[in-house]
């Protein structure tokens, strides 16, 4: 019949104009994605430059980072995904005055030749047991940075010189002091001096403890760090409790004049060689991603805000009558189509809003609103915080209820195709107040109903992606492949399935609100990403900004959050004490560590003898601290250390000297005034080797028996032949 004939027309004309719709939509994916390809090439590039510390004890790091330089390089390739490019560089310190000083391979791709060049490094050198780590710094600041993420590995197990950055009680002295005891020494022969004078500067912590190297410069560089976008990583190897101090003041002065710093974080890795891998290339890798959000933050935003004050009290649903009444026009905007504008339902009504806003989040206030004409009606409004023309507008404000009505009309498609877990947007509303005679600073509000539960933030549209996320980050990657690479529904937030206030990346820059970033939201988002098992169920296509499926990495995250230190000790306070001298606060150990339990008991023994006389006597000049006992007489110093004290486990030596209290030097004081400065808040101790020990020490090492090489390795042998069978 007719009528069976137009059907029939009808339907392959639909089925025709679906396949036409299908095939453009794949058109355009694949444009994205190919566009998205050249993007990912261009910008999925990482700096890694190690600087390790290569004196004597660091062989075995020196040899197995040639050893996995390689390795690391591929598993952060793999991990990065596709298109990803590696570079790397390495600079090695050693101390003040020795060869290979500091040593450089500047930044290639070719990993063998960084290889080989680790291979020709011999691990040598080192003096006392402090480095010049500020000039390997120096050294890789000055390398060519040029990548999107840029990450340095500082591989150290002893501090950088200067007692600001010593966290446990070790006697140093200085280079001349050792020539002027071993110069008193009238028997000990010309040639032999150079050499012991090396063997006696290794029995001191710092040969440069007052070095002024440790206040400005230092600062400066770490500062500059941050400046430049330069990740810093501390990896600790030895003893923990060496290098606390140091990576505290690291950490302080690496953060420190950042609105958004880059955090310094700290890996005790112990001759761990899987940890070592691992943390380097998942550290790179996961610092792509975060690199990629800062290099695509909007502009600077308003710095005037609206005068409105937050209350946190839960509101009284029963006495809405009291918040402030306005009528307004309240529009709604729902969508059928993507390609076509959303369709707009306006009515006037009248409102009742409480006067201040119960919280705020990044970007806009939310009041508690009740629409007088339905008052069992629960409702939320948001307006942007920003006293600013460019964010008080209609336009704005419709971008976001254009936002809302796309991502509620793809939570419906996306329901259908995955109806395990389905979604749903919450209704977009704008409403226009119609006059300011409330008293209320703005004019238009976005209106939602309200939503009880615990609210929950799954992604941000900077790339942020919360754990069990997985629904969100799915229906994220679902619009973007079902609107053919036109839009990414981001900012997914709401209680459990039913959400609100999203943002949408796309380059259509006038439809959407003011969190469109366009690709680059697109781009980060999808760096964050990996596809689970919904992606995989419906099909969805792999990004190339994607990372690469490591199976390593879920599996690191848990381990690596165990030994990361991300959250340093409190900052200390300035200290008021005018005794304390110009010594900053900063230099104090840490707290609970063994030395800043010596320090507080010296403070509270050395107030007890400055109120009360002496502790402990035991001649006419002598003063128990914190189980050191001080004679003052020629210049103070440790002449005995009480077995058990909190002074024996600072680690305090006999025959220590004390140099300098607080910063101020001490030797030509009196006692009363280095009581005073014991007594202080900042009573940090700088100690150095007496003239007589020194001689002593001198004279025991050159009456030493000769190190006979063939009969170690011989005692040796036979020690290992006993315990082996055990």
């Amino acid at each position: 019949t007719i009528e069976q004939q137009q059907a029939k027309f009808k339907k392959a004309k639909e089925e025709r104009g679906w396949l036409m719709q299908r095939g453009s939509g794949r058109v355009k994916l694949e444009s994205s994605l190919g566009l998205a390809a050249k993007r990912a090439k261009k910008q999925k590039t990482v700096d890694v430059c190690f600087v390790f510390d290569t004196t004597a004890s660091m062989q075995w790091w020196l040899k197995t980072a040639a050893e996995k330089m390689e390795e690391i390089v591929m598993d952060t390739i793999k991990r990065l995904g596709q298109g990803a490019h590696v570079r790397v560089a390495f600079v090695g310190y050693k101390d003040y005055g020795e060869e290979g000083h500091p040593v450089v391979h500047p930044f290639t791709s070719e990993v063998g030749k960084v290889k080989a060049f680790l291979r020709t490094l011999k691990a040598e050198g080192g003096g006392d047991q402090c480095e010049d780590v500020l000039t390997g710094l120096e050294a890789a600041l000055n390398l060519t940075w040029s990548s999107t993420s840029k990450v340095l590995y500082l591989l150290s197990q002893t501090p950088n010189h200067g007692w600001r950055f010593h966290s446990t009680f070790e006697v140093s002295t200085d280079a001349r002091a050792i020539d002027e005891a071993i110069a008193a020494c009238k028997d000990i022969p010309e040639a032999k001096r150079d050499e012991l004078a090396k063997e006696m500067a290794t029995k001191s912590y710092d040969l440069y403890g007052d070095d002024p190297r440790q206040w400005g410069p230092m600062d400066a560089i770490l500062a500059e760090f941050q400046k430049q976008g330069i990740q810093l990583i501390f990896l600790k190897v030895g003893s923990s409790d060496t290098l606390d101090k140091m990576a505290h003041v690291f950490r302080q002065e690496y953060q420190r004049c950042a609105d958004d710093p880059w955090l310094m974080k700290v890996f005790a890795l112990d001759r761990d060689v899987k940890l070592f891998r691992n943390v380097v290339s998942s550290t790179s890798s996961a610092s792509f991603s975060a690199s990629l959000s800062r290099l695509s933050r909007s502009g600077v935003r308003p710095a005037k805000m609206l005068p409105l004050e937050i209350c946190e009290t839960p509101p009284d649903w029963s006495r809405c009558d009291q918040w402030i009444s306005v009528e307004a026009c309240l529009t709604s905007y729902e969508m059928d189509d993507l390609d076509e504008p959303a369709h707009k339902t306006s009515r006037d009504c009248r409102v009742a809003i409480c006067p201040a806003p119960f919280g705020k989040g990044a970007m806009r206030f939310a009041f508690y609103v009740v629409d007088q004409d339905h008052p069992e009606t629960k409702q939320v409004g948001k307006v942007y915080q920003f006293d600013d023309e460019a964010y008080q507008c209609k336009a704005t404000y419709e971008g976001d209820m254009n936002s809302q009505a796309v991502a509620q009309f793809l939570a419906k498609e996306f329901s259908i195709e995955y109806p395990e877990t389905p979604i749903e947007f919450v209704q977009a509303q704008l409403l226009v107040l119609q006059s300011r005679a409330s008293g209320l600073p703005f004019k238009y509000m976005a209106l939602e109903p309200w939503i009880p539960g615990k609210y929950a933030k799954y992604t941000s549209n900077a790339g942020h992606i919360a754990a069990d996320s997985d629904v969100a980050q799915a229906f994220s990657h679902y619009t973007f492949q079902k609107s053919g690479g036109d839009v990414l529904v981001s900012d997914i937030q709401g209680v459990q399935t039913t959400l609100t206030d999203p943002q949408i990346h796309s380059e259509d820059v006038n439809r959407f609100g003011r969190g469109n970033l366009r690709t680059k939201g697109m781009d980060m988002f999808f760096a964050s990403h990996v596809c689970s098992d919904i992606c995989h169920t419906l099909g969805l296509e792999a990004h190339p900004f994607q990372p690469g499926q490591s199976s390593a990495a879920d599996m690191m995250e848990a381990k690596l959050a165990t030994v990361a230190e991300d959250a340093g000790p409190p900052e200390a306070e300035a200290d008021a004490s005018a005794e304390a001298g110009s010594m900053p606060a900063q230099s104090m150990p840490l707290e609970g560590s063994c030395l800043r339990g010596f320090l507080d008991a010296v403070r509270h023994d050395a107030q007890n003898v400055l109120e009360n006389g002496s502790i402990s006597v035991t001649g006419t000049a002598c003063d128990d601290l914190g189980g050191a006992v001080i004679e003052w007489s020629p210049v103070p110093k440790i002449s005995r250390v009480v077995k058990g004290s909190p002074a024996a486990l600072a680690g305090c030596e006999e025959e220590a000297c004390l140099t300098m209290v607080g910063g101020t030097c001490v030797q030509e004081l009196g006692r009363a005034d280095v009581l005073k400065l014991l007594a202080a808040d900042n009573n940090m101790i700088f100690s150095t080797w007496s003239q007589s020990h020194l001689r002593k020490m001198a004279q025991g090492l050159s009456a030493g028996k000769e190190f006979n090489l063939e009969k170690a390795l011989e005692d040796l042998a036979k020690l290992m032949d006993d315990v082996a069978p055990k």
